[in-house]
């Protein structure tokens, strides 16, 4: 198919011109001969009409030549400089009304120009930023190493692309999905440097939503049930890895219902909201508070040295929940109790961590509440 195509379209090109030619080569023909019969027919001329007649048969021979060697080689570099101002309108015209923002910088990365979309999204006009490096607009948000890696691929690959943050004119930290094209000169060195980039802040504000919706407990804002049981399944495997053991408190708070029933729903929420703060106010940064459900909560310990840090924890809870909690002018009281398993020994799976440290904490609460308990203990 490529090559009837290639084929087709030299003959098509081809058949105009062998036309022309023999149109012209007849027309020559033709003149000499009804130049030629002219003379043979016609009494003899002047010495100034013969040179004329001379003339226009040297006119007539030459015109094919004229033709061949300059009309149509000037025809075409017209053609093609046409064929050229056109690219360079229509390149002009895409730069210009593009939705995504362009920025081209000199071989020293220095913004050389910008168009309208690049003002829209950053606040910056031209005269802000022309001859200004593209720093300009750095949020704070990457570390080193990241820049290094993006001028990395851009001198050395030619291209870069991806996900990066920046800030506008007016502080405000934005997200955009930047694509970053190196253009080399004869000589390998980097002669242009394009950037075109869109915001897609809107975007990664929309996927945080969701990822908080399936993912935290919308009343607390704690890892939900799901997310629990996906960071308990990292800490095991980091366990596996580091030999070092990890402790998973199940924590169910006495006399919820109670409190619930009496003083009503929005208080028994307020409640709730209150004791995770306070539960994440009881471990470290490293620990992991979450809401199952309900009145419910858990807390992975990862890396622990010694049973008396989970203790220590485990107590810090205890008197933090059984202090008053002032609600809607009502001061409340309860307690919590609390089941602790260890892994591995306790279990060889997230499920079955969860289900005896459920059994122990149910054990506290039969033993008389307000306490903590061990699995098997």
């Amino acid at each position: 198919m490529f090559m009837e195509s290639v084929s087709s379209k030299r003959d098509e090109s081809h058949h105009p011109v062998r036309r022309l030619l023999f149109i012209l080569v007849a027309s020559v023909f033709t003149a000499e001969a009804g130049l030629m019969f002219l003379l043979h027919e016609l009494p003899p001329m002047s010495p100034l009409a013969a040179a004329f007649l001379d003339a226009a048969m040297l006119t007539i021979l030459l015109f094919p030549v004229f033709h061949f060697l300059v009309y149509l080689p000037m025809a075409r570099n017209i053609s093609k400089l046409k064929q050229s101002e056109e690219e360079l309108r229509l390149a002009a015209t895409v730069f210009q009304n593009s939705s995504e923002a362009m920025m081209v910088t000199d071989a020293d990365a220095r913004i050389a120009c910008i168009n309208p979309a690049f003002t829209e999204i950053t606040g910056y006009r031209p005269e802000e930023v022309i001859g200004k490096p593209p720093k300009i607009l750095s949020s704070g948000q990457h570390d080193e190493p990241f820049y290094q890696a993006m001028w990395h691929a851009i001198n050395t690959i030619g291209h870069w692309q991806g996900e990066i943050w920046n800030r506008r004119k007016s502080g405000e930290i934005y997200a955009e999905w930047l694509s970053i094209n190196s253009i080399f000169g004869e000589s390998g060195a980097i002669h242009r440097i394009v950037a075109i980039f869109s915001d897609i802040t809107r975007k990664k504000e929309a996927e945080k939503v969701i990822w908080q919706q399936a993912h935290l407990d919308a009343l607390t804002e704690l890892p939900n049930r799901r997310l629990f049981f996906d960071r308990l399944q990292q800490a095991i495997k980091k366990t596996n890895r580091t030999g070092m053991p990890l402790a998973l408190l199940f924590i169910d708070l006495d006399r919820f219902k109670e409190v619930n029933d009496i003083l009503g729903h929005a208080t028994g929420d307020a409640l709730l909201k209150e004791a995770a703060i306070r539960l994440s106010g009881c471990v470290r940064d490293t620990d992991t508070v979450a809401r199952l459900g309900g009145d419910e909560f858990t807390v992975i310990m990862e890396e622990i040295d010694n049973s008396d840090s989970v203790e220590r924890v485990a107590n810090n809870i205890k008197q933090k929940l059984s202090a008053p909690f002032a609600l809607s002018g009502e001061t409340v009281h309860i307690s919590a109790s609390t089941g602790i398993v260890l892994y591995p020994a306790d279990a060889a799976t997230a499920e079955d961590l969860l289900i005896n440290a459920d059994r122990a904490m149910y054990l506290a609460k039969e033993s008389g509440r307000n306490r903590f308990i061990y699995f098997g203990k």
